[in-house]
């Protein structure tokens, strides 16, 4: 038996997930401010700003995220978090608020996910690459972990105009 006439399995594309931002009025009243409790996590992501009016491109924070936490009685106190996002000629900040309790769940991804949204960022897309027809779909990371951060936050990034390389550095997300 000649190999050359063998059938061979299918290939099959891999698939391009993505995740991707647009922007939104943000929520009134639901900016971000340090709430009375400890930080306990935070995290940024730094982006290079394009070249523009004869400035040459350069690293700066594009988007800033601070989790808060009282750790007194049970795990059912609320985690709440705040993030910054800036423009990238650096005039403007969006910045939201948000907060979850009770338990059951990962409490800072949905702080996270609900400060973000106050901002007046809607995520679509898929970033877990089941399916690539999800790249049009309204993204709730809320509850679901840490795990697509970067991803996520490199998605919203792009959407403000800022451009790769990102770097991710995170303290206790």
């Amino acid at each position: 038996m000649t190999t050359a006439n063998a059938p061979t399995a299918p290939t099959r594309k891999p698939q391009t997930a993505r995740c991707t931002a647009r922007f939104v009025a943000p929520t009134p009243d639901r900016s971000a401010r340090q709430p009375d409790a400890p930080m306990v996590g935070a995290g940024s992501l730094i982006a290079r700003r394009p070249a523009r009016d004869g400035k040459p491109a350069e690293l700066v924070e594009a988007l800033t995220i601070r989790t808060y936490y009282a750790q007194r009685g049970s795990g059912m106190q609320p985690v709440r978090a705040c993030v910054w996002i800036r423009s990238t000629d650096g005039s403007e900040w969006l910045s939201g608020r948000g907060s979850a309790g009770g338990c059951g769940y990962h409490k800072e991804s949905q702080a996270i996910a609900d400060a973000i949204s106050a901002a007046g960022v809607r995520l679509l897309g898929d970033p877990y690459m089941r399916d690539a027809s999800r790249n049009a779909q309204p993204l709730d990371f809320g509850g679901t972990g840490s795990s697509h951060y970067a991803t996520i936050f490199e998605a919203i990034a792009k959407a403000r105009g800022f451009r790769g390389p990102f770097l991710w550095v995170s303290h206790g997300l």
